[in-house]
């Protein structure tokens, strides 16, 4: 604790003016925000990220995954193909965006043989 308090002391003393929000990671997350002038008291904090849920597309399934830290962020992911169904190629892999959407997926996976993609449901595939 003492290098944490030691570097907000550090940062509060650089810049008195403004207000401060400084990000820290010491084994987990903390958020420490620093405001100098008008006394006023914290109700809440809400602290939220943005993933990408699970989802499965070409006979992938891909699993929930936090997206990136800036607006532009794409996170590789590599995809497993369901039961029955084998790679056609390149492996699957998407991409989560910041904003929680799965894109560009490239690559496949294809039914294996004795299997066929099932009439009543997507991206299964069925012993025949």
């Amino acid at each position: 604790m003492k290098f944490l308090t030691d570097t907000v002391k550090y940062l509060r003393e650089k810049d008195r003016k403004r207000p401060m929000f400084v990000d820290m990671v010491i084994s987990g997350c903390l958020r420490c925000i620093c405001m100098k002038g008008a006394c006023m008291t914290l109700l809440s904090v809400r602290v939220y990220y943005v993933t990408c849920d699970v989802t499965t597309s070409g006979f992938a399934r891909f699993p929930a995954t936090p997206s990136g830290p800036e607006p532009t962020s794409l996170v590789a992911v590599d995809g497993r193909c369901v039961a029955g169904a084998t790679v056609g190629g390149p492996g699957p892999r998407g991409h989560c965006t910041a904003d929680g959407r799965w894109v560009l997926v490239a690559g496949d996976c294809q039914c294996r043989p004795g299997y066929q993609p099932s009439r009543r449901l997507p991206n299964v595939c069925v012993g025949t």
